[in-house]
């Protein structure tokens, strides 16, 4: 049996009252996940037919030891990506948590070794983790929601441009500047041009110039 990412939120989530002591039962469950019982009742009966867990009719539910240890992986994982995303990313905690839960349920072992090991090694030369982090921010817009991304209709924050400084002078120009709100009104069939309003006027963009055209929702 497949234990789907659902399926192991129950299992960290019968992990975390376990080992505090607390022995839980579904309504503690259905509550900490906010599902309804019989939707717990029934997770339950697959977790416990793949032998990760015990669970009393009406009674307690209880790890088993193959339980504790996929548990254990899940909770691992989710420790070194919050690190990894609060200390190198710089993120804030509820960010990193919330990509933490998202990643923690990938088994890739080599992924999240190849991680601690890469914090480790930044941590002890701190020379090559100053430059990690200024390589970082360099780079960190190439990931960045561009203009040329926006789908028609939608309206965006024009939040940084790139370029040369006479490209960027020649948008300033045309009214396109960090601040003001862009609607993206259509695309041409092939992609390009791409047609743009801005404070009222309408403006057609080359695809590869609203790629340096950073934006926000």
């Amino acid at each position: 049996m497949v234990i789907t990412p659902a399926l192991e939120n129950y299992i960290r989530v019968l992990y975390d009252l376990q080992t505090s002591e607390k022995l839980p039962r579904v309504k503690h469950v259905a509550k900490m996940l906010k599902v309804k019982v019989p939707t717990v009742v029934e997770s339950l009966k697959k977790l416990e037919n793949a032998g990760i867990l015990e669970h009393e009719k009406y009674g307690y539910i209880r790890l088993t030891p193959k339980g504790i240890a996929l548990a254990e992986r899940i909770h691992k994982n989710n420790r070194i990506v919050y690190e990894f995303a609060t200390r190198f990313l710089e993120l804030s905690s509820d960010e990193a948590q919330d990509l933490a839960c998202k990643l923690e349920h990938i088994s890739n072992i080599r992924f999240f070794t190849a991680l601690s090991v890469m914090m480790d090694f930044l941590n002890e030369n701190p020379e090559l983790k100053k430059r990690f982090y200024i390589h970082i921010k360099d780079h960190q817009e190439v990931f960045g929601l561009t203009l040329a991304s926006v789908e028609p209709g939608k309206i965006v924050r024009i939040k940084k441009l790139k370029g040369t400084e006479s490209f960027k002078k020649r948008l300033m120009s045309m009214g396109i500047m960090p601040g003001v709100e862009v609607l993206v009104e259509r695309i041409a069939p092939l992609g390009d041009p791409i047609e743009v309003k801005v404070k009222g006027y309408r403006l057609s963009l080359r695809r590869e110039e609203a790629r340096n055209i950073l934006v926000e929702e």
